[in-house]
Formats: structure tokens, C-alpha cells, sequence
């Protein structure tokens, strides 16, 4: 569980150096708690450390699973931000990305399974095996839905719903399965519960920088260009409906400098 939720600590690198988006106080607050989740966690469940080599490969390969999960969910949102998101789109990333998994992945198991004779003919589990392979895609495809969304950060906000889903699943087990738990486990999947909502609510608030710098990031010479057409437009346009004369008018710029940039920036910004 530490390794497949460890993404939301990946994530803020993410955000600020891959997506360049704004990472909330909120977002912050609740990896906190997820930090204090996870110790409470261990201290619960008395783990230990184990040299088995097989035990620490297991680890090894949920972490990357977990950070193959975020590289997935950061490189959708980055896709779509330059991109429509309608249907066609969202397929198409579906797709693409399912491919290799197929190609590769498949031929794999399936050689395992025949070789193992992992097959079975009852009618009843591959019934449950087919609607949860469906559920998995309509799953992705939903994901790619929040992924996405343009005026917030979709990966973040999908960080805080696994979250808040895990802490429910939890409570499913300790309830019906009979998990173990006392009273650290109970106080970590407290804090884990406050650190998703935390999360969500960041991911809410969180900002594309690139949008929010764009009138910014103009150089000075493309926004007096711009301000300059905009005034020579209008100047062009009363002449045309209240002057009888057909005087020529032409803005000769000798130095950019002699013009207050300041005004011309906020005049741009009003037109």
C-alpha cells in the first residue's frame, strides 16, 4: 500500500518540472498526513526487515509499479494539455499506451498460463474475469476523463481519490475480512482519510503556470506590435467614418524604450 500511494510524493516533482503546474498548500498538508499514515502503518503492523531476496525484489517491483503509474498519469495530463479532450483523443491515448502491455505482457502470461495449465472451464469465474477486464478499461477510460480537465490538476486529483479509495477498501477488510488492526492502523487510515481530502481539495485549486504566464512571458517588442495594430486599426476605422480627409497617418518607433511599457501592457491586456 506505502508503495503504490508513495506516487503522490513523485507527483509534485511532476507538477512543477514536467506539467508546470501549481502545487497547492493543500496538496502539502496532505502528503503530511500521508507521511504519518505510513509510519503509524508500520508501527501497527510490526514490520520487519527481511534479507530474502525474493521479499525485497516484491518491494522493489511495487515501487515501480507505482512510479510506472504516475509516469502513466503525468504524461496523459500533459497529452491532453495541448490537446482537445474529446472521445477521439482519449481513445487514441488508450490505445497507444495499452499497446505495449499487449505485445509484450500478453504473449508472456499466456505462454506462463498454458505451461502452468492455469486454465479453467467453469463458466462462473471467467464470467467475473471478463467484467473485470471491461471494468479495468472503463476504469483508464474515466481516468483519462479527469486527466484531462483543463482548469485543474487531473493526476492530483486522481492521487486523492486512490487514496480515499484505499481507505475504504481497508475498512471493507477489517470489517467482513478479518484484517488485522488496532489502534495505530485505525489512527493511520485517519490520517490517510484527512490527507486525500487534503490532496483533493489542492488539486482543485491547482493552476497551469504556462496559462497564467502567457500575457507574462510576451516580450516587450510583440506586445507594443500588438498594441500598435490594435490603435492603428481603430485610428483607420474613425477615419473612415468621420474624416473627409485622406491623409495617410503612420507611427514611426525610433526607440522601444521612449514608450511607457506600462501602459502599453495594460492597454493590451484590456483590449
Amino acid at each position: 500500500m506505502i508503495a503504490r500511494t508513495s506516487s503522490a510524493f513523485i507527483n509534485v516533482i511532476f507538477a512543477k518540472y514536467y506539467l508546470y503546474k501549481t502545487v497547492h498548500t493543500y496538496y502539502y498538508l496532505g502528503l503530511v498526513n500521508l507521511l504519518i499514515a505510513y509510519i503509524l502503518f508500520l508501527i501497527g503492523l510490526g514490520i520487519k526487515s527481511d534479507s530474502n531476496y525474493k521479499y525485497i525484489l516484491s518491494i522493489i517491483l511495487t515501487f515501480m509499479s507505482g512510479i510506472s503509474t504516475s509516469v502513466y498519469n503525468n504524461m496523459g495530463e500533459k497529452y491532453f494539455m495541448n490537446k482537445t479532450s474529446d472521445n477521439v483523443n482519449k481513445i487514441n491515448y488508450l490505445l497507444i499506451y495499452n499497446l505495449p502491455g499487449f505485445l509484450i505482457l500478453f504473449p508472456i502470461f499466456l505462454g506462463l498460463a498454458i505451461k502452468d495449465n492455469n486454465f479453467i472451464t467453469d463458466i462462473g469465474p471467467n464470467i467475473i474475469y471478463t467484467i473485470a477486464g471491461i471494468c479495468v478499461q472503463l476504469y483508464i477510460f474515466i481516468k483519462l476523463y479527469i486527466l484531462a480537465a483543463k482548469n485543474i490538476s487531473g493526476n492530483q486529483l486522481i492521487t486523492g481519490t486512490e487514496l480515499l479509495r484505499r481507505v475504504l477498501t481497508n475498512i471493507a477488510a477489517y470489517l467482513w475480512l478479518n484484517e488485522l488492526y488496532n489502534t495505530c492502523i485505525i489512527l493511520a487510515n485517519i490520517f490517510m482519510l484527512v490527507g486525500s481530502i487534503l490532496i483533493i481539495f489542492g488539486s482543485l485549486k491547482s493552476k497551469s503556470l504556462l496559462k497564467t504566464n502567457n500575457i507574462q512571458n510576451k516580450s516587450q517588442e510583440s506586445i507594443l506590435l500588438d498594441y500598435i495594430a490594435i490603435h492603428m486599426m481603430e485610428e483607420f476605422s474613425d477615419d473612415d467614418n468621420n474624416s473627409d480627409s485622406d491623409t495617410d497617418k503612420i507611427i514611426i518607433v525610433e526607440d522601444i524604450n521612449d514608450i511607457g511599457l506600462t501602459e502599453v501592457s495594460l492597454s493590451y491586456k484590456e483590449n
